[in-house]
């Protein structure tokens, strides 16, 4: 089995548990966990869909160039900002790392593969709540765009920003949440 396959494993196995501990917590069933993010998912997408409608109408072709500049660097900014934040919500609703680490010391997987494959399912998911809330970025890029070069760049430049925020947050979380272990010995209900 490839490196990915297991790191593909194991976020399989960190979703079911994640899911089972939301159900678990709210007393409820997973498949109604399931259809409760999906549904999330789809009001996000219907969000940022209509502010993106009302952005798009607010923007006409003759926007100066210092103003284009500063339109996107705000909503960028608004982008980077909202991924963070989407990232804290996923990161303290994930399940504490001691139980899934206890399952994946029993399988045949690295560390490394082990937390990766323990973030796939938080990265994923902030990637796809971030991306619907934040789709009045797209529309700023689109209609301040010189051609379909600087759109073309606008748009892989807003993607990466929204993947640098999650992992950087996801990064700092795990790092806050080991100092808090460690340092501070606080016990690990607490430290997420």
């Amino acid at each position: 089995m490839s490196g990915l396959r297991r790191v593909g494993a194991v976020g399989a196995a960190s979703l079911v548990l994640w899911t089972r501990e939301v159900a678990r917590l709210l007393g409820t069933t997973t498949r109604a966990v399931r259809i409760g993010a999906s549904l999330g998912g789809v009001l996000a997408a219907l969000f940022g869909l209509s502010l993106a409608l009302v952005a798009g109408q607010q923007l006409t072709a003759e926007v100066p160039a210092e103003l284009r500049s500063s339109l996107v660097r705000t909503s960028f900014a608004a982008a980077a900002l909202t991924a963070g934040l989407v990232a804290v919500v996923l990161c303290v609703s994930a399940p504490a790392r001691t139980a899934l680490q206890n399952l994946l010391d029993l399988l045949p997987v690295s560390r490394a593969e082990a937390r990766i494959g323990q973030l796939v399912p938080v990265l994923a998911a902030g990637l796809l709540y971030s991306a619907a809330l934040t789709s009045t970025s797209v529309v700023v890029v689109v209609r301040t765009g010189s051609g379909p070069g600087g759109i073309a760049l606008g748009l892989v430049a807003y993607a990466l920003l929204l993947l640098v925020a999650l992992v950087v947050t996801v990064g700092l979380f795990s790092l806050l949440q080991t100092a808090g272990r460690s340092w501070v010995r606080l016990p690990a209900p607490y430290a997420a």
